[in-house]
């Protein structure tokens, strides 16, 4: 139906949702941090800026409580990296499981301020990103009329702390880079005058590149090298945590939101960032599939267990395709993105490996296979933010708790013929 063929009612319905979405998943989001900026602590020695914004559609942290996108911006503050101790701290992804926590337990008397009106909800910024274990009744900050007058070390550029949960986790990962971003644009920082601090104890992983990268020009800072030290920043910037943002919107339900200015504009940046801006796709479509399977001893969930046959078979019936199947994380940041710009096609199981989608050109497709049962769909609203096409799979079956998946080879061919021709893939 054509816009002018809408009725009045229907008009102002969708006039609504246009602006809902603008604030929810697009440029809107900035004019709301913008807005919502309050100044405490304003003096000679120090400022704090505190943002925070409130979306119903965002990722709960519990039943009934999406979480917030806050960040606060410290100026001139000194932490004590004295006796912090690590939540749950692993020593290799083998080990890693529900409670794997790489997050600093912080208390009051690590944080110092000389501002004697601290806002409570300023430490909260920081303390809610923290373990459960630590979060009660830490919304404060040492006070005192004079800091340690000799740090040990003193951070001059804007610094932007992120804090990891899911510390392995791309998905997770790429959404805080992007909500880093998102007020690095609020606040005005520059690539050159920013450096990004990983302040947990998280494992190496692939995304660090990418937060480095995307972020500033200079080398990322480790938290756990600033252990046992006193350390002033100039400017510290809380970054929102990975859990809440853009791209945990409606994951759990219907997304009426589509193209979205804001995540291609940070999609346009990341490709410049690390040079791949051009679209590569060559002239026999290429199909990649993102395959998840185990990794440095980690037993993964969601394998497709039968995805060799499938492809050997869609190979053998269209032979002028290339179809690749790649373990993303046997590769680095650069070369999962310059897969991504290579491909028409992107299939794969459920799984965090699938953000990769978002760098894929305009009018691919994507096809994601689930568990029966299994209802997440961040990877399908990214396509419908940046312009690609989606479809789901569900059949075949589920085998064994972890959702491995095998599917009915005819079944499947039928299935992506389809898709194929729909979507005029060739």
């Amino acid at each position: 139906m054509e816009k002018n063929d809408l009725s009045e009612y229907d008009r102002l319905e969708l006039k609504q949702l246009q602006e809902e979405c603008r604030n929810e998943v697009d440029m809107g989001i900035l004019e709301q941090l913008r807005m919502s900026r309050r100044q405490y602590c304003i003096n000679e020695y120090n400022q704090i800026d505190l943002f925070h914004y409130e979306n119903p559609h965002y990722l709960e942290d519990r039943p009934g409580r999406p979480t917030a996108f806050n960040a606060a911006v410290f100026q001139s503050v000194q932490l004590n990296l004295h006796d912090i101790k690590i939540e749950h701290q692993i020593t290799s992804v083998k080990q890693d499981g529900i409670q794997h926590d790489p997050r600093f337990k912080f208390l009051p008397k690590h944080l110092q301020c000389t501002c004697m009106k601290f806002s409570p909800k300023s430490g909260a910024v920081l303390f809610n990103q923290l373990p459960r274990s630590t979060r009660s009744n830490m919304y404060s900050c040492f006070q005192s009329d004079k800091q340690r007058e000799t740090p040990d070390l003193i951070e001059h550029r804007n610094i932007i702390a992120i804090i990891r949960k899911d510390d392995h986790n791309p998905f997770f990962q790429i959404a805080s880079a992007f909500n880093a971003w998102i007020m690095m644009r609020v606040l005005d920082w520059s690539y050159s005058e920013t450096q990004v601090l990983l302040f947990d104890a998280g494992l190496t992983t692939a995304t660090e590149e990418f937060h480095q990268r995307v972020l500033s020009d200079y080398p990322l800072i480790y938290g756990e090298n600033l252990l046992n030290k006193y350390v002033r920043f100039r400017h510290l910037m809380i970054a929102p945590f990975e859990t809440t943002g853009p791209l945990m919107s409606r994951l759990n339900d219907e997304q009426p939101c589509r193209e979205s200015v804001l995540l291609e504009s940070f999609k346009t940046h990341v490709l410049e960032r690390f040079g791949l801006q051009d679209d590569l796709r060559s002239m026999h479509p290429t199909i990649t599939i993102i395959s998840r399977r185990d990794y440095e001893g980690r037993n993964v969930a969601r394998k497709w267990q039968n995805e060799k046959e499938a492809m050997e078979e869609v190979q053998a019936t269209w032979p002028e395709m290339i179809i690749q199947s790649i373990d993303f994380t046997k590769i680095d940041v650069k070369q999962q993105i310059e897969h991504m710009r290579k491909s028409n096609v992107v299939i794969g199981m459920h799984g965090a490996g699938m953000v990769n989608v978002l760098w894929l050109p305009p009018g691919a497709l994507v096809i994601e296979i689930f568990p029966v049962k299994k209802k997440r769909w961040g990877y399908r609203n990214i396509c419908y933010y940046t312009n690609c096409r989606y479809e789901e799979y569900r059949e075949g079956e589920d085998l064994t708790r972890k959702q491995h998946k095998t599917v009915s080879i005819p079944d499947w061919k039928h299935f992506l013929k389809n898709a194929l021709s729909k979507h005029n893939i060739f």
